[in-house]
């Protein structure tokens, strides 16, 4: 529906195999801009969002959670790698565009994102719901977290002792 929708196609087709007997099926489907616009608004919800979305499975013996890049944040509580992706100063633009409010505004494509060439991670502050504990002290530079193992952990440069 979303190729539909950005090439103005009216009608598709829609086409699936059966991994088990290589049977094909196959629909024509017309566009739907009501579910066309849902698709849009959920996905914009979805990037813009400063929460992880909810667990797709409760258990990470769950099939789905087994393929799953971010188990370890899900299930074990670990921090993701750091990223421009999961920084509270970078939002997203047009695109695959993000922008850095640390760097006067500027734009990262996908590969300065994941190497975060603009700080080099030395100003990355974690989106505060991928931290896995709680706020315990906050300054305008660093928030300090206390984790479940009563270690601690800081969100950016240390100013903590």
């Amino acid at each position: 529906m979303g190729y539909m929708h950005e090439t103005k196609a009216r009608e598709g087709l829609y086409l699936a195999k059966n991994k088990n007997t290589d049977e094909l099926y196959a629909e024509f489907i017309d566009y739907d801009p009501v579910y066309c616009s849902e698709l849009i608004s959920k996905a914009k919800r979805i990037i813009e969002s400063h929460e992880p979305q909810r667990r797709i499975g409760n258990s990470p013996d769950f099939f789905k959670c087994k393929i799953c890049d971010a188990a370890a944040v899900c299930h074990q509580q670990k921090t993701p790698p750091r990223s421009c992706r999961n920084c509270a100063r970078a939002t997203p633009a047009h695109g695959t565009t993000w922008v850095c409010s640390w760097a006067s505004g500027a734009a990262m494509e996908p590969k300065e994102q994941a190497s975060m060439v603009k700080c080099g991670g030395r100003e990355h502050r974690f989106l505060p719901g991928l931290v896995p504990g709680n706020v315990i002290e906050e300054t305008s530079e660093a928030v300090k977290y206390q984790l479940a193992n009563g270690e601690w952990t800081d969100n950016g440069n240390s100013e903590f002792s």
